[in-house]
């Protein structure tokens, strides 16, 4: 068997590990520059964990999330603009329950308490992204077909 089809077997596989890979150093980027930022002036408001308990569980959650992408994908790929708006919502909703739910738990076991913030904005502030995220899930998806 050569390395091609050894790859084409478990190409899932890999393409899922490679995207955990990028999620874990994206999430690790983000998370340090939260914290360079906030400690420009030498003092620091937030806990030096809280910036990766905000990234890790947001990529934790739509790694959950991208297999049942995929399998919405499958059978929906050729549907109208209306339902990806729709299922971009609905992934935007499980995402940041997800995520959520994960900091919630995090700060619970640190004996702090996680403030989400005003629900609608930070909804909004997630969905521009989430939307974003899952236009290029969306594009990822058509070119690994």
């Amino acid at each position: 068997m050569t390395w091609f089809e050894r790859f084409e077997q478990h190409k899932t596989r890999y393409i899922y590990l490679l995207l955990s890979t990028y999620f874990l150093i994206n999430s690790t980027i983000n998370a340090t520059s939260v914290w360079m930022e906030e400690t420009r002036d030498g003092v620091a408001n937030i806990h030096i964990v809280e910036p990766f308990v905000w990234e890790y569980s947001s990529a934790i959650s739509i790694l959950i999330l991208l297999p049942f992408l995929a399998m919405f994908w499958l059978t929906h790929i050729k549907s109208q603009l209306g339902k990806h708006l729709v299922a971009s919502l609905l992934f935007s909703i499980l995402h940041v329950s997800i995520m959520v739910l994960i900091r919630e738990i995090a700060y619970w076991t640190a004996q702090g308490n996680y403030d989400f913030g005003p629900i609608l904005r930070e909804f909004i502030y997630e969905y521009r992204k989430d939307v974003w995220g899952y236009a290029f899930f969306l594009l990822f998806y058509q070119l690994y077909q």
